[in-house]
């Protein structure tokens, strides 16, 4: 059996939706293990 955990992480950057990407993810990486993978949620500006 697959054990999944979502979890929805906020960040910005005055540079790319990339580095927001990165600063959000590595944030997000001192308290969660084993970050497989993200998914960029394409919302409207």
């Amino acid at each position: 059996m697959a054990v999944l955990k979502v979890i929805e992480v906020l960040s910005n950057s005055e540079t790319s939706w990339e580095d927001a990407t990165r600063k959000a993810v590595k944030h997000a990486s001192k308290s969660v293990k084993n970050i497989k993978s993200i998914y960029k949620n394409k919302t409207p500006l």
